[in-house]
């Protein structure tokens, strides 16, 4: 078997690490929507604005949508969390009658300030060992919030 050059980075490559409990500065990038019969969500990679160690670790963050079996119960609460992303990371939504929803193209490269980041344990299915990982919180959307979040989007509708 031939030998691989990886480069000379591949000595100093280090595992990506949680960061401590704190509010920091995140940025969205690489919106991925996931849709099959178990699952209908749109993932989002959070990266720190200013990564308080070289190697912070991403934050992996799932925006729930809604299926047509839901509950009523279930469909409000996906609606919200995602919601409370596109409030936070200042991503434009419409919310007319017939015409509810955001473009995933915005996402990239949103910014939002001071969100709160949490550590918890990952343990996978398969038996292996666990990983601390974080995870981003976002605050509720304050009730009186409506201002430039409810415009439409800011790149052309597809279609």
């Amino acid at each position: 078997m031939p030998f691989i050059q990886m480069g000379d980075e591949f000595a100093g490559n280090l595992e990506q690490e949680a960061v401590a409990e704190g509010h920091y500065d995140l940025i969205a990038t690489d919106p991925a929507l996931v849709q099959s019969s178990e699952k209908n969500h749109v993932v989002v990679i959070l990266k720190h604005a200013n990564p308080p160690i070289p190697n912070a670790m991403d934050i992996f963050h799932y925006l729930p949508l809604p299926k047509p079996d839901d509950s009523d119960k279930s469909r409000n609460a996906k609606n919200m969390f995602t919601k409370r992303f596109l409030y936070w990371f200042d991503i434009p939504y419409v919310e007319e009658k017939g015409q509810c929803g955001f473009e995933t193209d915005d996402i990239a490269g949103a910014r939002a300030s001071k969100i709160r980041v949490t550590q918890e344990m990952y343990i996978p299915n398969d038996g292996s060992p666990g990983r601390l990982q974080n995870s981003a919180n976002l605050p509720p959307v304050p009730t009186d919030a409506t201002t430039g979040k409810a415009a439409p989007s800011k790149r052309r509708r597809r279609g």
